[in-house]
């Protein structure tokens, strides 16, 4: 720092003091000497407050003017020039305010020495950012480093850095309510900014709690058994903690101010582009939350997953003779324990999506089983299924845990329907397949043609009618542009119908429009 520059600063250093001062005697000269003077005919406060801000005003323009913001440095201390400068611009700020008790009117005003005072400092406002920000960001890494994830008290279920970090985001909205910019523009340029460092120094915090799990060997691979610890349920709070905050950021930083101002400098158009630019901020960082609270959640899933994975084969392949129940038992025991622990730990809802994921990975564990164990006979399906339904009772217990419209996603369903279709006995199967070729053709664009036939079923002779009349559309299949169609009868699956014979039209030559007239009984 040369010898100019550090003039420089000491002179606003001083003026800050000097201001500090001034303000100080503005206020007593208001509150107590003026009431005094006025009883002599003389204002005291008016003669006090123009010759001072003349004085002030002159002496903090230059001195402001002199400082080059290139050549200051970001420093987190409270001594720090940048610090001191916005200090000088709270004392400006403070001194214009007190413009109001001077007993002039609008009209008769003087230009006064501190008129738009704010663009003076202007050039400071990155730099007044940047300490902001790397502040923030300090504060929020010795936050989670000193944090022992414990609850702040048996009300909440959070620790103190989460408190700390939404703290800290208080006081950088605090920071923008002192700096009340004036201009329409340059406010939503200004809190575009801020909200920016908010969600960075809140993607920080979530970085900053990962890697904290991660220096506590939280994501070393362990097949032993895994316990839910209360402190991991402090974390994922910490994140949903924090991410409740970040969707009350409009509010914080009276985003409905900052776009009623631009609606009025510019348009309607330009002032929802800033809302929507504003949301997406906000929006990316919750998101950035939510998916380290779901990676977390995924881990949590992975290490259970061994021991699920275990109970499952234990369960499958345990004797038919034992009761589903009974066989359940080790699994549904170890699920409690660790539901209790989610329960009693994790806010609503982390809850509720550690719940959604634990029931999403066992049923993966039992569509991995069906697909692993063909062959298997039905009642290895039945039990299969009784197990499934008894799960999805545990997992939709009273209320308070998964809604039954969530639990029923697609994999389920097609789960369902395949243990369903796995626990028939081979005729019916056969029949299942027959009907599902029934729809699939009911489906598809008659892609050799169409047949016309009338049928009736004779109920008391137990025959079924059939009448061929016509085909139409064919595609020529000979080189002559013809076809010489015919038509096959038969009744299927062969179970239902033992002694039905397989009837055929005659061929009817060198026709795409046959006319077939034939009747049979089937």
């Amino acid at each position: 720092m040369n010898i100019l520059f550090q003039s420089q600063t000491s002179a606003i250093i001083s003026l800050v003091s000097f201001s500090e001062l001034i303000v100080a005697d503005l206020l007593t000269a208001l509150k107590f000497y003026n009431n005094i003077f006025k009883e002599v005919g003389v204002d005291y406060f008016s003669l006090t407050y123009l010759e001072l801000e003349k004085l002030l005003g002159s002496d903090m323009r230059a001195s402001v003017a002199n400082i080059d913001p290139k050549k200051l440095q970001v420093e987190v201390g409270d001594g720090d020039v940048g610090t001191k400068l916005f200090s000088a611009f709270l004392a400006a700020k403070e001194i214009v305010e007190y413009r109001q008790y001077l007993p002039l009117g609008d009209s008769e005003r003087r230009e006064l020495a501190f008129d738009n005072s704010h663009v003076w400092f202007k050039k400071f406002i990155d730099h007044w950012f940047q300490i902001a920000h790397q502040k923030a960001l300090a504060r929020i890494t010795k936050a989670v480093e000193i944090d022992q994830s414990m609850v702040v008290d048996s009300s909440v279920k959070y620790s103190t850095s989460a408190v700390d970090v939404t703290c800290c985001f208080y006081q950088l909205c605090q920071f923008w309510k002192r700096l009340c910019w004036p201009d329409a523009t340059g406010s939503y340029l200004y809190v575009t900014k801020l909200t920016d460092d908010i969600c960075e120094a809140a993607r920080h915090y979530a970085d900053a709690l990962e890697k904290k799990l991660k220096d506590n060997n939280y994501y070393d691979d362990n097949p032993s058994y895994f316990g839910v610890s209360a402190s991991l349920c402090i974390t994922l709070n910490n994140l949903a903690y924090t991410q409740q905050w970040l969707t009350e950021l409009d509010t914080h930083l009276d985003w409905p101010s900052i776009i009623s101002g631009m609606r009025l400098a510019h348009d309607e158009r330009k002032a929802k582009q800033c809302e929507e630019s504003l949301q997406q901020f906000s929006e990316h960082a919750q998101d950035v939350l939510l998916v380290k609270t779901d990676e977390m959640i995924y881990h949590i899933g992975e290490k259970m997953s061994v021991d699920i994975k275990r109970f499952v084969s234990e369960l499958v392949n345990r004797d038919e003779g034992v009761d589903i129940s009974e066989a359940m038992d080790p699994l549904l025991s170890y699920l409690e324990k660790s539901m209790r622990t989610f329960y009693s730990s994790l806010v609503r809802p982390v809850f509720d999506r550690t719940l959604l994921f634990l029931w999403t990975m066992v049923v993966d564990n039992i569509v991995a089983t069906v697909g692993g164990d063909k062959g298997k006979p039905p009642i290895f399906y039945q039990r299969l299924n009784q197990v499934l339904e008894v799960l999805i009772d545990f997992f939709c217990v009273d209320g308070i845990g998964i809604p039954l419209d969530k639990m029923m996603t697609d994999t389920v369903k097609v789960l369902l329907e395949e243990l369903l279709l796995r626990q028939l006995p081979t005729d019916k199967l056969i029949e299942e397949y027959y009907a599902e070729k029934m729809k699939e053709m009911m489906g598809k664009e008659a892609e050799f043609g169409e047949l016309a036939l009338r049928m009736f079923y004779d109920l008391k002779n137990e025959k079924l009618h059939v009448e061929l009349l016509n085909g139409r559309n064919l595609p020529p299949l000979d080189s002559n542009g013809y076809c010489d169609p015919y038509v096959k009868l038969s009744m299927a699956p062969r179970h239902l119908f033992p002694t039905a014979i397989v009837e055929r039209t005659n061929v009817q030559k060198k026709t795409l429009f046959p006319l077939f007239d034939a009747k049979f009984q089937l």
